[in-house]
C-alpha cells in the first residue's frame, strides 16, 4: 500500500473516530480471531487500535490533504445533539454517514492483495489487508442493520402518532441488511462471528415477511452452531413457527430443546425465569395436548406453573381471590390460562375429575398451590350447578390432605353447597363430618388454635362453634322427645348431644352461651343419672361463669345430684359417703355466699350447719376456730388447737404472714419442754420462707432479702437456714449491694463450707468482689474456689479456669509476685488448653521483662517457641502471632549480643566471630518474620538492615593493626571501606524496600526507623520536609 493509501485510511479512520464514531466493537480482545495478536513470539502485527495510535499514522492524519475530510458534512456529530440525546433521525443520518465512510474505506483495501510493512514508532506495524477487510465488513452488517432497526423504530413512533406509514423504504433498508449479511456468511462462512451473521439474517428476514427463508437461516444456525449464544432463541422461534403451522410434533421438539437447554445449565440457586423457559415449558404442554397427549400435557402444565409461581409466596391459607391479586401483571394472564387449561384436560379425563386431579399430583408430587387447583375446579362446577361434583372435588382434597389448612374450608364448602342446593339431610351428616375431623383434639385444632396467644384461623373456629351449637341442640331436641317413648333412644341422643356439649365448652371455653350449653350439659348427664358429671357442670354454670338466669338453678341443682349421689351409694360406705358429704358442704356454703336473696338460702344453710360439725374444712374450719377463741373461759388446749388450725388453714391458702402470727401464737402457748415445739418452729420458718418467696413473686426483692435473713436470725438452727442464706445473697448480687453480698456470701462459706452450694457461693463472691472493683479480693477467692473445684472430679476445668483467672487480677492489681506465682503455676499444671497455656506464658515473659530479669524471660520465650509445632498445628493466628513475637523478642537479644562484639586484630578472628552472630541474628528475624505478619516482617526487615548496618560501621572502626606506616595505613582504610561499602549498600538496599511498604498503606514501627536510618545515610533523598507533603499525597 502507498504512503497516499495509508494517508487516506488513517485520515478516515481517524475522522470517524474523532466524529465520535464508536470503532471499538471491532477491535476489543476476542471480538475477532482476524485481529492479529500483540503479544505474538514473532511480534509481526499489532492491533488496529495500536496501529492508529502510531506516529505516522498520527501525521498522516493531521496531513493537509485531510482537511476536507475531516471537515466532511456529517461528522459534527456535537452540533446535532440537543438536551445530551441524539435524535432517531440524527443517529440514523450519523450512521449513514459511517455506512458511507466505511464504504470508501473499502475499494481502498481491496486495491491491495498483501500487507506492506510499515514501521511505526520503531517497532510498531499495520495490521492485514484481510483482516481489516472481515472487519469493515462485518461492521456495515451490523450498522446497515441498526439502521433499518432505527427506521423501523422511527416510524413505529410516526405510525402511532399518524395512524399511516411514512417510510416505504424500510424494507429496501432491511434488503440491504440481508444482503450484506447473506455476502458476509458466503465470504468468510468459518468466521467466529458466523452465528451472528445467521441470527441478523432471520432477523432481517423475518422483518420484511420472509418467513420461510427465516425458518431456514435459524435452522442452519441450530444445526450448525448448537452451542451458541443465539440457539435458544432459535429454538424458539422455531417453535412459534412450526405451532402456529400446526406442526405440533415439530414445535414441541423444538420448545423441548429451549427447556432441555436451559435446564442443563441451571444450578441450585439459578433464576429458572430465563431464556424464554417459563413460555418454552408451557408450549410444550400445549403441543402436548394438541396431539391429544393429555396426561403429558398436563405434567408439562403443571412445570410451568412452578417456573412461574416460583417467586409468588403461596400458603395454605391463600385463596383464588387472594392469588389473584397477588400475581404480577407479567405474569397473570398466562398463569391463570395454565390454570383453565388444566381444569380442561382435568374435565375430560375418562376417570373423572377428582381421581385425575389425584393421579395428576401424584404424579408431579406435593403443590403449594394444589389447593388452589382443587378450588378452581370446585367453583367452576357450582357455577355449573354441578352440585355433587362440587362437593366431590373438595372431598377429595380432603381424603387426600386431611389435616391441611384448605380441609376444613373445603368441607364447611360442601356443607354450604349442599345446604345451598337443598339437600339438609346430607348437609348435617357433613356438619357431623367436619366436628369429627376437625373438632378439639384433632390436628387441625393443634395447627390452628392457640392456647396463649388466640385463634390464628377464625374462619375455621367461628364454623366449628356454630356446628357444636346445631348438632347439640338437634340431638337434645330428639332425645327428649323420645324420652317417654324409648328411654334406650333417648340415651343414645343424649349421649350424642353430650359429646357436642363438652366439645363446644373444651374448645370454646370463653363462648358468650357457655352457661346455658353447661347448663344443658348437666341436664343431660343427671337424666342418664350420672350424677358426678351432672354436679360437675351444674358448678361450672352455678360458681364458674359470671352470673346468669341459670346460676341459681344450677347451685341448687348441685345440692340436688349431691342428694341424689348419696342415696346411690351403699349406707356402709363411710369413706365415701362422707367425700360426697364434704363436697356437699362446700358447695352449700357457695351457695349461702353466691346467691343471698334466693328463696332457698335458709334450707341450704340450715343443711350445711349440720354437715360443717362432721367434716373438716379450712374456710369453716377458721370461722369455727374463731368462734372457738371468742368464747369468755378457753382451755390452753382448745386454744393451741385453734391456733394450730387457723395457721393449718392460712398455710393452706398461701397466707404465710397470718399463719406465722398464728404460730407464733402456738409457739407462745406451749410448754418448752413439749416436742410439738420443733414441729411448729421448723413450720413458722417455712412460713417466713413463703412470705420471701411471695415477696419475690410481687418483684419485691429488697423485702424478699430481709425475709431470708430474719429466717437465719429467728431460726439459726433450721434446716430451711441455709437456702434463706443463699437465697438472700442472690438477690443481694441481682440488687448489685456488693457489700452485703460480699458479708453474707463469706457467712454462708463459712457456716457451710462442705455443702453442696459451698461452690457456687464462692463464685458467687468471686463476682461480687468483681463488681465492687476489688480484684485483688476477687484473686483470693478465685484461689480458694480453684482448690475447692480441684477436689471435685467433674469441676477440674472450673478449678483450671479459676486459677488462671486469680493470675489475671493479681497482674491487673500489679501484684507482679504474685501474678508470676499463679501464671507459673499455672503453665507448670495445665498445658492444654494451648491458648491459656500461651497467654500465661507471654504474661510471665512480658512481667519478667518489666522486672529487668532477662534470663526469666528468655526461658518463658523459649517455652512459647519450644511448642512451635503444636501451635501450627492449631491453625490459629492469634497463635501464631505471639509465636512470631517470642521469635521476634529472642532475635532482640541476638541482636543486642551481635552488637556489642567489637572487631579487634587479628581482624580474622574477630571478623569471624562477627559474622557468626550476624548469620545467628539474621536467621533469628527470618524465623520471625517467615509468619507473615506485616508489623513483624517491617521490624525484622529493620532489624536485618541494621545488622548489615552495624557490620559496615563495625569495620571501618575496627581496631588498626600496629606497626603501619602511614601510606600502610592509607591502603589499610581504603581496604576497610571496600569490605564495608557492600554490607552499607545492602543495609540502604533493605532499608529502602522496606519504607516502600508506605505505598501500601503501612507506616508501622519498622517502616518508620527505616525512614530515619535514610534519613542518615541518604539525607539528600529522603531528608526533606516536601517528601512528607509527596508521600501523605501517595497515602491518600
Amino acid at each position: 500500500m502507498s504512503h497516499s493509501s495509508y494517508r487516506v485510511v488513517g485520515v478516515i479512520l481517524v475522522s470517524l473516530w474523532s466524529a465520535g464514531c464508536s470503532l471499538l466493537p471491532l477491535f476489543e480482545p476476542g471480538s475477532s480471531d482476524l485481529i492479529p495478536d500483540p503479544l505474538r513470539a514473532d511480534d509481526s502485527s499489532v492491533t488496529l487500535g495500536a496501529w492508529l495510535d502510531s506516529e505516522e499514522v498520527s501525521k498522516k492524519a493531521s496531513h493537509n490533504d485531510a482537511g476536507q475530510m475531516l471537515s466532511a458534512p456529517g461528522y459534527e456529530l456535537t452540533n446535532n445533539k440537543q438536551g445530551g440525546h441524539d435524535s432517531p433521525r440524527d443517529s440514523v443520518s450519523v450512521r449513514l454517514t459511517v455506512i458511507e465512510s466505511y464504504q470508501q474505506l473499502l475499494p481502498l483495501l481491496s486495491s491491495h492483495g498483501e500487507t506492506r510493512n510499515n514501521a511505526v514508532r520503531g517497532q510498531t506495524q499495520a495490521p492485514s489487508i484481510e483482516a481489516l477487510e472481515a472487519l469493515i465488513e462485518q461492521r456495515l452488517a451490523e450498522l446497515k442493520m441498526s439502521v433499518s432497526e432505527a427506521v423501523f423504530a422511527d416510524d413505529a413512533v410516526e405510525s402511532n402518532t399518524s395512524g399511516q406509514i411514512r417510510s416505504p423504504e424500510i424494507p429496501s433498508a432491511f434488503d440491504a441488511a440481508i444482503q450484506v449479511y447473506q455476502d458476509l456468511i458466503a465470504k468468510y462462512p468459518d468466521h467466529p462471528s458466523a452465528p451472528s451473521h445467521w441470527y441478523q439474517l432471520a432477523k432481517g428476514l423475518e422483518m420484511v415477511a420472509r418467513r420461510e427463508e427465516s425458518i431456514a437461516a435459524l435452522s442452519t444456525l441450530v444445526s450448525r452452531y448448537p452451542e451458541s449464544e443465539y440457539t435458544l432463541e432459535a429454538y424458539f422461534r422455531l417453535g412459534e413457527h412450526f405451532f402456529r403451522e400446526g406442526q405440533f410434533d415439530r414445535a414441541h421438539q423444538a420448545f423441548s430443546q429451549v427447556v432441555e437447554r436451559v435446564e442443563a445449565r441451571l444450578v441450585p440457586g439459578d433464576d429458572p425465569e430465563v431464556s424464554y423457559y417459563p413460555v418454552a415449558k408451557y408450549m410444550v404442554g400445549w403441543s402436548e395436548f394438541k396431539q391429544q397427549q393429555t396426561d403429558e400435557a398436563l405434567v408439562s402444565f403443571i412445570e410451568a406453573l412452578d417456573i412461574l409461581l416460583k417467586p409468588v409466596s403461596i400458603g395454605q391459607s391463600m385463596t383464588l381471590e387472594a392469588f389473584r391479586a397477588t400475581l404480577p401483571e407479567t405474569r397473570q394472564s398466562l398463569i391463570l390460562d395454565l390454570f383453565r387449561v388444566i381444569a380442561i384436560g382435568i374435565d375430560n379425563i375418562p376417570e373423572g375429575a377428582p381421581n385425575g386431579l389425584t393421579r395428576l399430583f401424584d404424579t408431579t408430587g406435593e403443590k403449594p398451590y394444589e389447593h388452589l387447583i382443587y378450588e378452581w375446579l370446585a367453583t367452576g362446577y357450582l357455577e355449573k350447578q354441578r352440585f355433587f361434583d362440587a362437593v366431590a372435588m373438595y372431598q377429595e382434597y380432603i381424603h387426600r390432605y386431611p389435616n391441611a389448612y384448605p380441609s376444613p374450608v373445603f368441607q364447611k364448602a360442601s356443607v354450604d353447597v349442599l345446604e345451598q342446593a337443598g339437600f339438609y339431610e346430607d348437609a348435617w351428616t357433613e356438619k357431623a363430618t367436619f366436628v369429627s375431623l376437625y373438632g378439639h383434639g384433632s390436628l387441625i385444632w393443634a395447627q390452628f388454635k392457640a392456647p396463649d396467644d388466640g385463634p390464628v384461623f377464625p374462619e375455621y373456629l367461628n364454623t366449628l362453634n356454630g356446628y357444636l351449637k346445631a348438632l347439640a341442640k338437634h340431638q337434645h331436641y330428639h332425645a327428649q322427645q323420645a324420652e317417654i317413648a324409648n328411654r334406650q333412644e333417648a340415651a343414645q341422643f343424649y349421649r350424642k348431644a353430650i359429646r357436642y356439649y363438652e366439645d363446644l365448652l373444651r374448645g370454646f371455653p370463653e363462648d358468650a352461651q357457655r352457661s346455658e350449653f353447661s347448663f344443658f350439659l348437666g341436664d343431660s348427664y343427671f337424666a342418664l343419672e350420672e350424677f358426678p358429671r351432672a354436679i360437675e357442670a351444674f358448678k361450672q354454670v352455678a360458681y364458674g361463669y359470671p352470673l346468669s338466669d341459670f346460676s341459681a338453678d344450677a347451685g341448687f341443682n348441685v345440692l340436688h345430684a349431691f342428694e341424689r349421689q348419696v342415696e346411690s351409694v351403699e349406707a356402709a360406705n363411710t369413706v365415701a359417703v362422707q367425700a360426697i358429704q364434704a363436697e356437699q358442704l362446700d358447695s352449700s356454703a357457695a351457695f349461702i355466699t353466691h346467691f343471698e336473696a334466693d328463696s332457698r338460702r335458709g334450707e341450704v344453710t340450715k343443711k350445711a350447719m349440720a354437715l360443717a360439725l362432721s367434716l373438716k374444712d379450712y374456710l369453716q374450719a377458721v370461722t369455727l376456730a374463731r368462734q372457738v377463741l371468742a368464747w369468755s373461759a378457753v382451755q390452753e388446749s382448745d386454744r393451741i388447737l385453734a391456733w394450730t388450725t387457723i395457721a393449718q388453714s392460712y398455710f393452706a391458702q398461701n397466707q404465710y404472714q397470718e399463719a406465722e402470727s398464728a404460730l407464733s401464737e402456738v409457739l407462745a402457748v406451749l410448754p418448752e419442754r413439749d416436742q410439738r415445739r420443733t414441729d411448729m418452729s421448723e413450720m413458722r420458718a417455712v412460713a417466713i420462707y413463703k412470705q420471701a418467696e411471695l415477696a419475690l413473686q410481687a418483684k419485691d426483692r429488697q423485702r424478699a432479702v430481709q425475709h431470708f435473713l430474719r429466717l437465719g436470725q429467728t431460726h439459726p438452727n433450721s434446716s430451711y437456714r441455709i437456702m434463706a442464706e443463699y437465697d438472700a445473697a442472690a438477690l443481694q448480687l441481682e440488687l448489685q449491694d456488693w457489700s452485703s453480698a460480699i458479708i453474707t456470701l463469706q457467712r454462708f462459706s463459712n457456716l457451710y463450707p462442705r455443702h453442696k452450694l459451698a461452690i457456687s457461693a464462692r463464685q458467687k463472691l468471686v463476682y461480687a468482689h468483681e463488681q465492687q472493683g476489688d480484684l485483688y479480693a476477687a484473686a483470693l477467692a478465685l484461689l480458694t474456689l480453684s482448690e475447692m473445684m480441684d477436689k471435685q472430679p467433674d469441676m477440674v476445668e472450673g478449678a483450671r479456669l479459676s486459677l488462671l483467672q486469680a493470675a489475671r487480677y493479681f497482674d491487673r492489681t500489679d501484684r507482679a509476685v504474685k501474678a508470676i506465682q499463679y501464671y507459673r503455676q499455672y503453665a507448670h499444671r495445665y498445658p492444654d488448653p494451648l491458648e491459656h497455656v500461651m497467654e500465661a506464658r507471654v504474661k510471665l515473659s512480658e512481667i519478667y521483662n518489666a522486672r529487668g530479669e532477662i534470663n526469666k524471660r528468655k526461658y518463658w520465650l523459649n517455652k512459647i517457641v519450644q511448642d512451635r509445632s503444636r501451635i501450627q498445628d492449631a491453625q490459629n493466628e492469634r497463635l501464631n502471632y505471639l509465636l512470631a513475637n517470642a521469635y521476634l523478642d529472642l532475635a532482640d537479644y541476638r541482636f543486642e549480643h551481635y552488637r556489642k562484639l567489637t572487631l579487634t586484630t587479628p581482624l580474622r578472628t574477630s571478623l569471624k566471630q562477627k559474622k557468626q552472630a550476624l548469620n545467628q541474628t539474621i536467621d533469628a528475624y527470618n524465623r520471625a518474620a517467615e509468619f507473615g505478619f506485616v508489623d513483624q516482617l517491617s521490624l525484622s526487615q529493620y532489624k536485618i538492615a541494621e545488622v548489615y548496618r552495624l557490620l559496615a560501621i563495625a569495620l571501618l572502626e575496627s581496631e588498626r593493626p600496629g606497626r603501619l606506616n602511614e601510606v600502610e595505613l592509607m591502603e589499610y582504610e581504603l581496604l576497610l571501606e571496600e569490605q564495608a561499602y557492600p554490607f552499607e549498600e545492602k543495609a540502604i538496599d533493605l532499608h529502602e524496600s522496606n519504607a516502600r511498604r508506605v505505598y501500601s498503606g503501612r507506616f508501622d514501627e519498622g517502616v518508620q526507623m527505616s525512614f530515619k536510618i535514610l534519613e542518615k545515610l541518604l539525607p539528600v533523598r529522603y531528608h526533606k520536609s516536601e517528601a512528607g507533603v509527596d508521600y501523605g499525597a501517595r497515602i491518600h
